[in-house]
């Protein structure tokens, strides 16, 4: 490779590096035939990626050279870093071009190469660029105080680690058993590699070799194979299971003690149900109560405020706390069209800013709408004129699943049961627990291996 080869390949290397987020590297190729535009970002998993946008012969850009047809070509004036390489050095058409773009994206950074295919390049530099994120194998592992199993991403490559980077594990299992490496980013996981096998019984030996960024082989003595089934449907049925912090769970429950005893008792014999549920499941779990009535709009009739009946406790200290509950009397039912659950949500809210200890879970059981935060054709507007769309958009942003256990319509528990709805009954308890990641049925789904670090 020679001097102008080199030059250009630090520079794409070091462009591709900066990327983040949404933004995007406008690679420009003025060749001897035309224009070839290489579009590069990352995906999801931060992996790099580059996909081929214009060819352009140059008689399709006007006779004589039109500057806007070549400015359009090469991405117009927009904020993106763009990179243009003048693979015809010398001809007219690539150097007029070449000056135009100088002119009109200053920023941009030119240079001349002659005989190098500029993707052949690129695809190099994708596959040799270091992991900017760590990569880790979905499983089952041991916790060395309890001995209970729970599930969690085990580093396999560490960010930095570049292609031809070995891990070694000890997968225990037998049957069909998924292997699925993700990146594991800030927010969220994103799949990179998903495999399957048939193991036999007892511990078996893996390598997994690093091909490059999004590029992860195994081997065994076991023959791994792609699965069409997917991502969403072998491993996001598992992943709730799978917090970014050890796989403790916050479960929230807000529940609306207004309307009739009975079915007020419902819903307390139903979140009693879900919180036994999270107890025995593989993860930590810790409880919040939050309940709440109705708002009162007659001065001789004091308003309950919304206070959490526990905050952070124990499953058992929970249960306690839901015991007392049903023992209260039931909250006078005032006004009937609406519910303090945006006063619910606003409590929520303030609390969890303060910060959470785990993946947090909000499940809602009630009936009734919240008030809105102002004037409104039909509904009166909450005292405190909390705004429950805000209030949801906050927990939405923050990473909170939703699950709710409601009988009504009412557009907000689409909202409030984003995650999973499920009716006043047992059997549809049964399926939102597993779909929140809160019963151990969830993991079942998924046959993921019992890993550890190879000897």
């Amino acid at each position: 490779m020679g001097e102008g080869d080199a030059r250009l390949r630090d520079t794409l290397a070091s462009a591709v590096g900066a990327l983040q987020g949404p933004r995007h590297l406008n690679v420009v190729e003025l060749g001897a035939t035309g224009v070839t535009t290489f579009d590069v970002h990352r995906d999801e998993s931060g992996t790099p990626c580059a996909a081929t946008g214009l060819m352009l012969p140059w008689h399709e850009l006007g006779t004589p050279l039109e500057q806007r047809r070549i400015a359009r070509a090469a991405g117009g004036v927009s904020d993106e870093a763009v990179i243009v390489v003048c693979s015809a050095p010398g001809q007219e058409l690539p150097e007029l071009a070449a000056s135009w773009l100088a002119d009109l994206r200053p920023g941009s950074v030119s240079t001349r190469v002659s005989g190098l295919s500029v993707a052949a390049l690129l695809r190099e530099i994708l596959t040799d660029e270091p992991l900017q994120q760590p990569y880790g194998l979905l499983g089952l592992t041991s916790d060395p105080l309890s001995g209970k199993l729970r599930p969690a991403a085990v580093t396999v490559f560490p960010v930095g680690a570049a292609r031809g980077a070995t891990a070694e594990i000890v997968a225990q299992a037998s049957g069909e058993v998924v292997f699925a490496v993700v990146s594991m980013t800030e927010k969220h996981p994103r799949p990179v590699a998903i495999r399957v096998a048939q193991l036999p019984p007892g511990r078996q030996e893996v390598r997994l070799m690093l091909g490059g960024p999004g590029s992860v082989e195994f081997s065994s003595p076991a023959l791994f194979a792609e699965d069409g089934r997917g991502w969403a449907e072998l491993v996001v049925g598992a992943w709730p299971l799978i917090g970014a912090q050890g796989g403790r769970i916050h479960l929230v429950v807000g529940i609306e003690l207004s309307e009739d005893r009975s079915l007020v008792t419902r819903r307390i014999d139903l979140v009693r149900r879900v919180i036994h549920e999270a107890a025995t499941g593989i993860t930590e779990c810790l409880v919040s109560l939050v309940p709440y009535a109705t708002h009162s709009y007659d001065w001789q009739v004091p308003e309950r405020p919304v206070r959490p009946g526990c905050w952070l406790a124990s499953p058992e200290r929970a249960l306690t706390a839901l015991e007392r509950l049903e023992t209260q009397p039931v909250y006078p039912d005032g006004y009937r069209d609406a519910a303090q659950v945006e006063d619910m949500l606003a409590e929520v809210v303030t609390r969890l800013s303060e910060g959470s200890p785990g993946r947090t879970v909000l499940l809602t059981a009630g009936d009734r709408p919240p008030h809105p935060p102002g004037r409104h054709e039909t509904l009166l507007a909450c005292p405190n004129r909390y705004d429950w769309n805000r209030q949801t958009t906050w927990l939405e942003r923050a990473g909170v699943a939703f699950g709710a256990i409601t009988e009504s319509a009412h557009p907000i528990w689409s909202v409030l049961g984003a995650s999973s709805r499920a009716r006043a009954e047992e059997a549809g308890v049964t399926r939102l627990c597993s779909d929140l990641g809160l019963a151990t049925s969830g993991l079942n789904r998924i046959p993921l291996p019992l890993i550890e670090a190879a000897p």
